[in-house]
C-alpha cells in the first residue's frame, strides 16, 4: 500500500520522518552550526569530569538538542577514547540520547538493517590518573560531498600479541597496523559490532600518523574488521 507523507490525516512515525531528513543530510551525523554553543566540551587538566554546552545536532535523521545546564560526564583514569552523542532505540522515551565516552563510536544504520544504536563524534580523549591530558575537537558540521577516505584491514586472532607497552597494565594484548594512510583524525568503525567487541574484549583503538594501536582485554576468538574513516567528509564552516 502506498501511503502520501504530505497527507493532512495521516499520521508520520518517527522511523519515516527520519528516513526523510536522513536521506536530505546525505546520510550523515553532524552538529548544528550556529545553536548555542555547538555542543562544545569543556575539561580540565586536574578533572576527570566534562562538561557538555548547550547545542543540537542530527543522527541518521534524528535531531536532538542540549538546552539546560551543562551535561556532566566523569571519565574513568588512564583511558583514550571518544566523547560522543549516543541515539539508542532501545532505551526508554525520553531516554534515547546520552553523553558518553567510549572507546570506539557506534556507526550502525539506525533507520536499517536492525540497527538500534549511532554515535555522533564530538571530540577524542586521554586521561590520566587525575584528569583529561588531551581533547581533540572532532565535530562535523555537514555534508560538502567530497569523497570518504577509506582504510579497511582485518585483525586474525594469531596477530594479536602481548602487550609489553603503554596501557599493558589495563590491557595486555595488541595489535598494531601499519599504513601510511592512517591519519590522527580518522575514527575506526569494527566489525562484528563494536558493542560486542567492547563487551568481549574492552579493547579500544589508538591512532597516530602512519599506524594504529589496537588493544585488547582479551585475544579475540573471531576475525575483527576494522575500517578507518575520514572524518573531513564533513566539513567545518
Amino acid at each position: 500500500m502506498l501511503k502520501a507523507m504530505a497527507d493532512n490525516n495521516v499520521n508520520i512515525t518517527t522511523r519515516e520522518d527520519a528516513c526523510m531528513y536522513d536521506a536530505i543530510a546525505g546520510q550523515e551525523t553532524y552538529v548544528l552550526k550556529g545553536i548555542d554553543s555547538e555542543l562544545i566540551v569543556e575539561s580540565k587538566a586536574d578533572s576527570l569530569v566534562v562538561k557538555l554546552k548547550k547545542g543540537g545536532g542530527v543522527i541518521r535523521g534524528r535531531h536532538f538538542y542540549e538546552l539546560g545546564e551543562p551535561t556532566s560526564l566523569t571519565l574513568e583514569a588512564n583511558t583514550s577514547g571518544f566523547l560522543v552523542i549516543r541515539y539508542d532505540l532501545t532505551q526508554t522515551i525520553g531516554k534515547e540520547v546520552s553523553f558518553l565516552g567510549v572507546p570506539l563510536p557506534l556507526t550502525q544504520n539506525i533507520n536499517n538493517d536492525g540497527g538500534v544504536a549511532c554515535d555522533l563524534v564530538l571530540y577524542s580523549y586521554v586521561t590520566n590518573e587525575v584528569g583529561v591530558t588531551s581533547l581533540v575537537d572532532k565535530r562535523s558540521f555537514y555534508n560538502d560531498g567530497k569523497s570518504i577516505i577509506t582504510v579497511p584491514f582485518t585483525i586474525t586472532p594469531l596477530e594479536v600479541v602481548q602487550n609489553t607497552g603503554q596501557f599493558a597494565s589495563t590491557c595486555p594484548y595488541v595489535y598494531r597496523y601499519n599504513n601510511s594512510s592512517i591519519k590522527s583524525d580518522m575514527i575506526p568503525t569494527v566489525q562484528p559490532s563494536v558493542g560486542a567487541n567492547v563487551d568481549v574484549f574492552g579493547g579500544y583503538a589508538l591512532a597516530d600518523d602512519g599506524y594504529v594501536d589496537i588493544y585488547f582485554i582479551e585475544v579475540p576468538t573471531v576475525n575483527i574488521n576494522v575500517e578507518y574513516i575520514k572524518l573531513d567528509k564533513c566539513k567545518r564552516l
